[in-house]
């Protein structure tokens, strides 16, 4: 790894007054600090630099049908203080919102830091997510919050950028960066309340023309009778999602309400739980079977509540996946279940912004301005 002048210099191709211009202006403005001195090579030991991840936080609010993960991490995604809270998002973006504004101050205090310190806040939804501007478009499970922009709507006291993605979205950007770091292709699968996906293409997030990238829950299956939230029948989320395993034990009598409820009485083997998970285990593995012909990933990653109590759903979807698709297309595939749990959003939130803080024509106006207005080094406007 490059770390000093000379190695800098010589790999970037830059001109040496360059490239020590650029170090002068990281430097005065804390994103990098003295390493101390680089082995030797013979005569005098160069200074070597490395980033400097406490420079400055990101906030994450990553925010699911019925709970809420929120976390304040530093700038190498390291989580310095982190809650989880019950929520209905189907209670609208003016109470959700309104938790994550309340929180904020209590988890910096926690975090030992400040709001200045904030150089960006990712916030994370059950629902397809318009890029410009970020904007909740038609989401099934979300009343309330069609046509709403996330970072109005939020309307933080603060001059940070405000991210907003799919929460799949971000559960595949925290897996890949804190997992599978080494793939250039995967796929995240959230089973949980609803049922979607986030794929890494390349080794970056592949949301689509318009952001509807994923959306592997509304894909239609034969066989599949159920009415869906989405308006349409035969969808996966209608015989695999929380919310349908739910409605499904309620008509077979039994006092089911949520998908919290499914995983209390999956963790109990209950019989006609296990039966229906199972049933949706394989429609989900239709599914994904399709994602893996046309997409060819290496890595596809079970996560969300309901894939992880349910040890089975693991080899029902294996099955499918391996029956239905391409043998060259699974020649090197791995299936696996998630072992970051919920933390994969608050992770994948926390990567979000600062690869987004950190891209270099963000940097070059950062420096910019803060060198040639006089702006305190930890403002980030």
């Amino acid at each position: 790894m490059a770390d000093t002048r000379v190695t800098l210099t010589r790999e970037s191709g830059l001109a040496r007054a360059t490239v020590n211009d650029r170090l002068d202006l990281l430097l005065e403005a804390g994103l990098i600090a003295d390493n101390g001195n680089a082995a030797s090579t013979g005569g005098r030991r160069a200074a070597s630099f490395a980033f400097n991840e406490a420079s400055g936080v990101v906030f994450v609010a990553d925010l699911g049908a019925s709970a809420a993960g929120l976390a304040v991490c530093d700038l190498g995604a390291n989580v310095l203080a982190h809650e989880r809270h019950a929520i209905d998002i189907a209670a609208g973006p003016d109470v959700n919102l309104g938790l994550v504004r309340d929180r904020m101050p209590q988890l910096f205090a926690s975090a030992g830091r400040s709001e200045a310190d904030v150089v960006a806040v990712t916030v994370g939804v059950p629902g397809p997510v318009q890029a410009s501007p970020p904007r909740v478009v038609s989401p099934p499970i979300m009343t309330g919050w069609d046509d709403v922009v996330v970072p109005d709507a939020l309307a933080l006291p603060l001059p940070a950028p405000v991210l907003v993605a799919k929460d799949t979205n971000l559960m595949a950007l925290g897996e890949h960066r804190a997992r599978f770091a080494g793939d250039d292709h995967m796929i995240v699968v959230k089973v949980g309340t609803g049922v979607g996906s986030g794929i890494i293409c390349a080794r970056d997030l592949h949301v689509g023309a318009d952001g509807a990238a994923g959306d592997i829950g509304h894909i239609p299956v034969p066989g599949v009778d159920e009415s869906c939230v989405c308006g349409k029948i035969g969808c996966v989320e209608a015989k695999a999602g929380g919310w349908a395993l739910a409605r499904d034990l309620r008509a077979l009598g039994h006092d089911v309400q949520s998908s919290h409820d499914v995983v209390e009485m999956i963790r109990a083997r209950q019989p006609d739980t296990m039966r229906l998970v199972n049933e949706g285990a394989k429609v989900l593995g239709v599914a994904i079977a399709d994602a893996v012909n046309v997409l060819n990933p290496s890595t596809i990653v079970l996560g969300g509540e309901i894939a992880t109590a349910h040890e089975h759903l693991l080899p029902h979807v294996r099955e499918v996946v391996y029956t239905r698709s391409l043998p060259l297309a699974t020649r090197s595939l791995d299936i696996v279940v998630s072992d970051l749990g919920n933390r994969a959003g608050i992770l994948g939130g926390a990567y979000l912004a600062i690869e987004h803080r950190l891209q270099p024509d963000a940097l070059d106006r950062e420096l910019t301005r803060r060198i040639g207005s006089g702006a305190p080094l930890n403002a980030w406007a």
